[in-house]
């Protein structure tokens, strides 16, 4: 009875590794859909309101991760710093694959100007994460599906040298 029990908690183990193991890249891919649809939105707030990106950022239906983020930009606003500046300073603290975090930051720098500028930055950004979301979901099955088998059999070898 020990020694199943033993072999449970080893197995139970291997598992909370695994989820451990894939924790960050599903962060890192939630992070990219919370910014996807609140990229969108803003564009089509500001297309259809006219109202002022800054003011926009106040905004509070956004994901838990593109809320922290434009909550910190809109705080970062507050004290005084470019919208530019305060991007790219809280787009470095954001849970994204470093390509993207990137060319994320980088972009920020482009959104002034006129209401078309605007728009279209936040659709090149919008459509930067979508491509990189659809890579990153394919990766996402493959290494979850390698992580499992890793991490049972290295459990279930360890049960059997251990019994």
């Amino acid at each position: 009875m020990l020694r199943l029990f033993g072999g449970v908690l080893i197995l139970g183990g291997g598992m909370l590794l695994r989820g451990t193991l894939l924790s960050a890249s599903r962060r890192e891919l939630q992070t990219q859909y919370e910014l996807c649809e609140a990229l969108m939105l803003l564009e089509k707030e500001i297309t259809f309101t006219l109202t002022p990106l800054p003011k926009l950022l106040l905004r509070k239906d956004f994901g838990t991760c593109a809320g922290a983020f434009f909550t910190a930009v809109s705080g970062e606003l507050c004290l005084g710093k470019t919208l530019a500046q305060s991007w790219f300073d809280c787009a470095q603290a954001l849970s994204l694959p470093p390509r993207i975090k990137e060319r994320f930051a980088r972009l920020g720098a482009n959104r002034g100007g006129d209401e078309t500028g605007v728009r279209r930055t936040l659709q090149l950004m919008a459509e930067e994460l979508s491509g990189s979301i659809g890579t990153q979901e394919r990766a996402q099955r493959e290494r979850e599906r390698l992580t499992t088998v890793l991490c049972l059999s290295a459990s279930l070898m360890l049960v059997l040298v251990l019994l």
